[in-house]
């Protein structure tokens, strides 16, 4: 979106006072003179970054800003922020970027571009998520890896620490949680969890576009991504 300065007028008043005699008479002349200057501001070039970042709103752009440099701009990522899957949209067109690619951080952002960086759903009741760990012994690895569920209570009963609250929080909320909860057991120090959600929400990239602006989703399948929390 294009956004103006608003233009300023600016009224001088010249003002010219002679006296002259004629006739015999002293008379006062009186000079006056309007100038009216009117200043229109320049066009301001701007780009959007919306959802799960610290600043989000406009930022003006600059010649040569990447897609890591507005990011940047915007304050970064939140901790509920899904990397995976950063979509721009530009000239009524989106296009989606995982962001731990490198080559992905160097697209070139223009003018009018919109980022919109998608915050991870909230775990619901019900649900079944497929959690992974890696950093602790293969035989824990063993006991560990596999699908659970959400109780009706929002619940999750993990080996070892029991119950823990999983509604309303995100993917990564609850790896965080989880391992905490297993160094505060006294059980592992350095687990990484890995957790995966069974409703979809993640895209399948294939190829890319020569030319244009990166990947496109591919949406007629839907791949499960992990969002990895590693926590020491």
């Amino acid at each position: 979106m294009q956004r103006w300065h608003s233009p300023r007028l600016r009224i001088i008043l010249n003002v010219e006072v002679g006296v002259g005699v004629r006739g015999g008479m002293m008379r006062i002349l009186l000079m006056l003179s309007l100038v009216f200057q009117v200043a229109v501001g320049r066009e301001v070039q701007e780009y959007e970054v919306k959802g799960s970042v610290a600043k989000p709103g406009k930022v003006k752009w600059e010649k040569g800003v990447t897609l890591a440099g507005a990011i940047e701009a915007a304050g970064g990522f939140k901790d509920d922020a899904v990397v995976s899957r950063v979509t721009l949209i530009r000239n009524e067109r989106s296009y989606v970027y995982d962001f731990r690619n490198e080559t992905h951080q160097e697209i070139i952002i223009y003018a009018r571009d919109v980022i919109e960086v998608k915050r991870q759903s909230a775990i619901r009741a019900g649900q079944s998520l497929a959690i992974r760990i890696t950093g602790v012994a293969k035989i824990d690895q063993a006991r560990l890896n596999a699908t659970y569920s959400v109780d009706p209570k929002g619940m999750l009963t993990m080996w070892k620490i029991g119950k823990i609250k999983a509604q309303g929080k995100t993917k990564a909320e609850l790896a965080k949680e989880l391992s905490d909860a297993y160094k505060k057991a006294g059980i592992f120090d350095a687990a990484v969890f890995q957790i995966f959600a069974d409703n979809g929400g993640d895209v399948k990239f294939i190829g890319f576009t020569v030319g244009g602006a990166g990947e496109e989703a591919w949406a007629k399948t839907l791949e499960e991504r992990a969002d990895t929390c590693e926590c020491s």
